[in-house]
């Protein structure tokens, strides 16, 4: 079972495939948005979710606050206030340091929305 949860995201189709379930019913996807590419800050709202191609709302799982699920979506848009509560928040839609994740992060946020 270790093994599973220190796996590294290797397939990024399907958005790295699904990760979870929330609780509000929405899917959790992997790390990598609809071009197999990590999702950018500009990509999710600010509950770090995304429309699919067929109008569902899902959640993406990222190597910025919050992670996976920040609040219930769809929200109006992307954050517009300033987080205190990590140092690894979408600061002006950039990503620069970010390291890739890997399932050990949305294990762990996982775990902290049960």
């Amino acid at each position: 079972m270790d093994t599973f949860f220190s796996a590294p995201f290797t397939d990024t189709s399907n958005y790295g495939g699904v990760v979870g379930l929330a609780k509000d019913g929405h899917v959790i996807y992997g790390p990598y948005n609809d071009d197999g590419e990590l999702w950018a800050c500009e990509e999710t709202d600010m509950c770090n979710g995304f429309l699919l191609a067929d109008g569902s709302y899902g959640y993406a799982s990222t190597g910025y606050f919050p992670y996976t699920v920040g609040c219930w979506g769809p929200a109006p848009g992307p954050a517009e206030t300033a987080v205190i509560c990590s140092g690894n928040a979408c600061v002006g839609g950039s990503m620069a340091g970010l390291a890739p994740i890997s399932i050990i992060i949305a294990a762990a946020a996982l775990l902290e929305l049960f």
